[in-house]
């Protein structure tokens, strides 16, 4: 298929063949069409938003980073699929810099998943997110860090044994286990 069946696809008025077009745009590696697919994580189908965001992992553009970031924080916990291409298209576009400077990020759902990101590319700077004030962020950043694992940060979630963070069984087991390695 070439880049303007491809580019004529994306705007057509059902949302199976935006979605298809969108996933072919990622396969194809077709660069030229990155902004369109930007464009597209505004869609009103979420499953044109999904290919979207999996095709600007592929093609590896930064620029989707502050999309994609929306994306998570508008979809929340709402829409699992939706926020799983999200991450897949984050660990695609953003540097491991990027992804770990979201740790400031306003949304604690752009936050959760800059960590998933940070897990599927085994970074141990998924340890600065274990500041953060809200426990699902916690809990997301000790289960990355606990199971890839990354050994080299245990010692940092072995140190919230003496903190007043911790809560609940998943996070304490964790932390006791990273201690106990």
């Amino acid at each position: 298929m070439d880049l303007s069946t491809v580019e004529k696809c994306l705007a057509d008025v059902e949302f199976e063949v935006r979605a298809r077009a969108a996933d072919l745009a990622g396969e194809l590696k077709m660069t030229q069409l990155a902004a369109r697919l930007v464009e597209l994580l505004r869609d009103a189908s979420a499953r044109v938003r999904l290919f979207a965001a999996i095709s600007l992992g592929k093609l590896q553009y930064a620029a989707a980073t502050d999309p994609l970031l929306s994306l998570l924080a508008e979809t929340a916990e709402n829409d699992p699929a939706l926020r799983h291409g999200a991450v897949l298209g984050l660990a695609g576009c953003a540097s491991l810099e990027v992804l770990a400077g979201q740790s400031a990020h306003p949304s604690p759902d752009a936050r959760i998943g800059a960590i998933v990101a940070l897990r599927r590319l085994k970074s141990s700077l998924v340890t600065q997110f274990l500041k953060d004030s809200d426990p699902r962020v916690l809990l997301e950043a000790v289960r990355a860090i606990y199971d890839i694992p990354l050994y080299e940060s245990y010692p940092a979630v072995a140190a919230l044994l003496e903190s007043e963070k911790l809560e609940g069984n998943a996070l304490l087991r964790r932390a006791l286990g990273a201690a106990l390695r």
